[in-house]
C-alpha cells in the first residue's frame, strides 16, 4: 500500500503543477506578438493539458480510489478530502473551457485575466 500511496502523491503533485503552470502559459500566449510564438504556446498548452495534466488527474483518482478501497471508508478525513476534491477538478475543467474558447489567441482581455485569476490565482 505504501507504493500506491506514493504514486497517488506523485500524480497529484504533477496534476497540481500543471494547474499552476497552464494559466501562466495562457498569459504568455496572449502576450506573444508573432505567429511562431503563438503556435509554440498552443503546442505547449496542448501537451501540458492532454499529455501531463489529464493522465495525472486520472491516475490520482485511480490510486486514490485504490487507497480508499484498501483502507476502507472509515474516518472523517476521507469525507473532508472528498468534499475538497471538486475544487481542482473544477479548475481543470474551467482551464479547458478557456483554452477551447480561444480567449488566449489574441490580446489578453480583462475578462480573461479576471477569469484566470479567479480560477487559479495566477495572472
Amino acid at each position: 500500500m505504501l507504493i500506491v500511496k506514493s504514486l497517488h502523491i506523485v500524480f497529484m503533485v504533477s496534476w497540481f503543477a500543471g494547474l499552476f503552470y497552464l494559466p501562466r502559459l495562457f498569459v504568455y500566449h496572449a502576450m506573444a506578438d508573432d505567429q511562431q510564438s503563438k503556435d509554440r504556446f498552443k503546442i505547449m498548452e496542448r501537451k501540458l493539458y492532454f499529455g501531463i495534466m489529464t493522465p495525472s488527474a486520472v491516475l490520482t483518482v485511480v490510486f486514490g480510489t485504490w487507497l480508499w478501497l484498501g483502507y476502507g471508508i472509515t474516518g472523517g478525513w476521507l469525507m473532508a478530502k472528498l468534499a475538497k476534491l471538486h475544487t481542482p477538478a473544477l479548475r481543470t475543467r474551467r482551464l479547458s473551457e478557456i483554452r477551447t474558447r480561444g480567449d488566449v489567441a489574441g490580446v489578453l482581455t480583462r475578462e480573461t485575466c479576471v477569469t484566470i485569476f479567479v480560477c487559479c490565482g495566477a495572472c
